[in-house]
């Protein structure tokens, strides 16, 4: 069900939960507008901020929260701004280097970004939270064995720190090892249990092939992110749960609970993916019309979008529509190179052959 080489992740707090695995306790005004940023209300939360900097240009911890909004809205420049004035203040307050490295690994400048993190850990060596940085650095970058060394770094200096459990759990489901990133998140929902341990844990449970057990993860998601009032759960969270079980169900082939599930993740947020994978749905319950429907939204949203575009061809040339689906095929070809997806080539070489083959029948009849 789901495309070729892609895999369902939400998008777990893009910028404002990462910086947040580096925060440190702050005091009240401060922590209100931290909530505020939790709520996806920046510029509220940079407004009280301004003030409380204009009025305490020592407090470190405030600078460094301003620049964590100013992360959030992709304004680089400013958020390095702030956490070097946060670093000032506070030449110890190690969260702060962790921004500044999380600034460069959005830019993909994964050098600069090990740069500030190992700044965080000359700084305070016993802290568990440079060398979890610098992992994150190491990981983006690509140096797995270096970001797994400095995992266990940030483990043995905090043994209670979950979010580096998460992230180490993260690499191991990323380098295909889902039994040892399972075990991480079971760990984690022994501890804390959260959104992110119950979602990390189901989408390598579904790699496992364990999908009931899969199943009652993302259902357990699916409640925590629904009693959330957090703008990351409403936004990215739930509906990436709701998509996440749907591929479930579809491998259970529970295809009608399926498409319900995309549907209510379709009603929070329009995207292709689960536009897509509604339409593979819709089609094993022969509802092609829907399914063309779905697919051609897909195009509306991404018009270079070859996975739609093959299986609308497909659609099309099932219900004997081949004039349609020639151009679509033919289309695909011309986008797409035979070494990035030859299952697809292959089959949009064989429709054309069958079309081809089958056109002089066509003329007879007519």
């Amino acid at each position: 069900m789901t495309r070729p080489g892609t895999v369902f992740l939400a998008a777990l707090a893009i910028f404002s939960s990462a910086v947040a695995a580096f925060a440190e306790p702050s005091g009240d005004a401060v922590e209100a507008a931290r909530q505020k940023m939790g709520k996806g209300d920046y510029a509220a939360a940079i407004s009280d901020l301004d003030r409380i900097t204009a009025d305490q240009p020592q407090n470190a911890e405030a600078f460094f929260q301003r620049g964590n909004a100013r992360l959030a809205q992709k304004d680089y420049p400013a958020a390095l701004a702030d956490y070097d004035l946060a670093i000032a203040a506070d030449p110890r307050l190690v969260s702060a280097y962790a921004g500044k490295s999380l600034v460069y690994r959005t830019l993909g400048e994964y050098d600069k970004a090990v740069a500030e993190s190992t700044r965080a850990v000359e700084a305070v060596p016993s802290s568990a939270v440079g060398y979890h940085s610098r992992a994150r650095s190491f990981e983006e970058g690509g140096r797995y064995a270096e970001a797994e060394a400095d995992y266990a770094r940030a483990i043995e200096r905090d043994k209670n720190d979950v979010k580096v459990y998460l992230d180490l759990a993260g690499l191991y489901g990323r380098r295909s090892q889902p039994r040892k990133a399972a075990e991480l998140y079971t760990i984690v929902i022994g501890r804390e249990p959260s959104f992110m341990a119950y979602y990390g844990r189901a989408n390598r449970l579904r790699e496992l092939g364990k999908f009931r057990e899969a199943l009652a993860d993302y259902s357990q998601c699916i409640k925590l992110a629904a009693a959330s009032d957090r703008f990351v759960d409403k936004r990215y969270n739930l509906p990436g749960s709701y998509s996440g079980r749907a591929i479930i169900y579809y491998q259970l082939g529970r295809y009608k609970e399926a498409v319900e599930d995309l549907t209510r993740s379709l009603k929070l947020v329009e995207e292709s993916e689960a536009l897509w994978n509604r339409a593979a749905a819709y089609q094993k319950l022969g509802k092609d019309d829907l399914a063309l429907a779905d697919l051609d939204r897909c195009l509306v949203l991404r018009p270079e979008d070859v996975d739609a575009l093959l299986a609308k061809a497909a659609v099309l040339l099932h219900l004997g529509r081949a004039s349609e689906a020639r151009p679509l095929y033919e289309r695909y070809l011309t986008l797409v190179k035979p070494e990035a997806n030859p299952a697809g080539v292959k089959m949009a070489r064989d429709s054309l052959k069958k079309i081809d083959a089958a056109a002089p029948r066509d003329r007879a009849v007519s």
